[in-house]
């Protein structure tokens, strides 16, 4: 039986999630290696914490930011998992008025640096030895937030791990919730295709099948946190195994890959326990499809996933109204033109493109959200189209479709 994670042996990692990669990757390039530094000047080296060392520094730090913030907790990690001279503690932003200033005089610190809502302080392990520091990071959260993303970031790379199998059903974890990516518009708008499942950290355990009581229990080891991740429903160690080039977040991705617990679990663990999370295991039949639909149901989200993409079908109706409208064609002509123009136009990173192959469905066709309004249609769409018909009215001439009297969209 696991011995019980008690407060004082909660320890926590680096956080790494997609919500955060921006500045919590500059702040693992410029904060927490011994050759890095806080702002101008070297940073000091920072030394790995004893278990006893761990909870005297944290409940001390705790104590000083509980005068500051209404709710202070440290956050959560294996005690197999190496600590590299940091403590984590997450805030909200609600307490008394203060600077950052004023914080680093009471933690003791003799620098910080702020990215977005982290603040990380260098703090002398002996107030009279400045040549040894250890790393306070204090992660800001609105009230709102403070229990997602205190489950979220204890024990934070394991939910990267889960991350990694998510998108691979059409979920995304990130700090602000459980999230849904709507398929028939996700090829053509990434960034605008998520439906918001939940924020409640036990209701998205509950559909991940994973075992809510055994999370607040706490982890006494690696082996133990890894049994946990791999008996969610949505785990499987092909997901895991795929090379960070098969991802969308491309920093994300690379840097999960060589995190230290990353590769103990993919390198060392995993292979221990070849049945783990092979496709005949925890409801190997679940598909995106099937996920989705009891998503829907599960969360009650069945009418924001209809009205997102009843909103980006009209909008498409009208972008390709307004096309027809603005090409000096009529009849036949126009007609001919609107086919190509449906069969090889298609957004790419933001930008307009022909491609040589036809589109088969209509999620790969160009569409518009309620954010891309009327001047921009108007001021780059068309005018682009205008200038590029003819390459489209080639293209499909070329395809073998131009003398087709059907629309290539089926």
């Amino acid at each position: 039986m696991d011995a019980p994670s008690e407060s004082g042996f909660r320890l926590f990692g680096n956080l790494l999630l997609p919500s955060h990669l921006g500045y919590l990757a500059t702040l693992a390039s410029c904060f927490m290696g011994n050759q890095t530094s806080l702002t101008k000047r070297a940073c000091p080296v920072t030394v790995s914490l004893s278990p006893r060392q761990y909870i005297e520094l944290r409940g001390n730090r705790r104590r000083v930011l509980q005068h500051f913030y209404i709710q202070v907790r440290p956050l959560a990690r294996a005690l197999e998992e190496e600590n590299a001279g940091r403590i984590d503690i997450l805030v909200d932003q609600e307490g008394r008025p203060h600077t950052v200033g004023n914080l680093e005089r009471e933690l003791g610190a003799t620098n910080h640096f702020v990215i977005g809502p982290t603040i990380s302080f260098a703090i002398p392990l002996r107030a009279d030895d400045r040549t040894e520091f250890f790393q306070l990071d204090v992660h800001v959260c609105t009230p709102d937030l403070f229990d997602w993303q205190f489950i979220l970031y204890s024990y934070a790379d394991a939910w990267c791990i889960l991350d990694l199998c998510a998108q691979n059903f059409g979920f995304s974890i990130d700090g602000t919730g459980l999230h849904l990516r709507v398929a028939e518009i996700e090829k053509t708008h990434p960034q605008d295709c998520l439906v918001h499942l939940t924020s409640d950290p036990e209701a998205m355990m509950r559909f991940l099948h994973l075992d809510a009581n055994r999370f607040a229990y706490g982890f006494w080891t690696l082996h133990d946190l890894f049994s946990w991740v791999t008996r969610s429903r949505i785990f499987k160690r092909r997901f895991i195994k795929m090379t960070a080039s098969g991802f969308e977040h491309r920093i994300f991705e690379h840097r999960i890959f060589e995190r230290p617990m990353h590769l103990v679990f993919r390198t060392e663990w995993l292979p221990q326990w070849v049945e783990v999370g092979a496709d005949v295991d925890f409801g190997s039949q679940v598909d995106r499809t099937s996920l989705t639909r009891e998503a829907l149901s599960f969360f009650n989200k069945t009418d924001a996933h209809s009205d997102k993409i009843l909103q980006y079908r009209v909008a498409t109706i009208m972008l390709w109204k307004k096309i027809a409208k603005a090409l000096p064609l009529k009849g036949a002509g126009l007609n001919h033109a609107m086919k190509s123009l449906m069969a090889h136009l298609q957004w790419r990173d933001g930008a307009l493109v022909l491609i040589p192959t036809e589109h088969l469905y209509y999620d790969e066709v160009p569409s518009f959200g309620r954010d891309e309004g009327k001047t921009y249609v108007d001021e780059i769409v068309v005018p682009w189209v205008l200038a590029h018909w003819r390459e489209a009215v080639a293209l499909f001439n070329r395809s073998g479709s131009g003398g087709s009297t059907t629309t290539p969209l089926r």
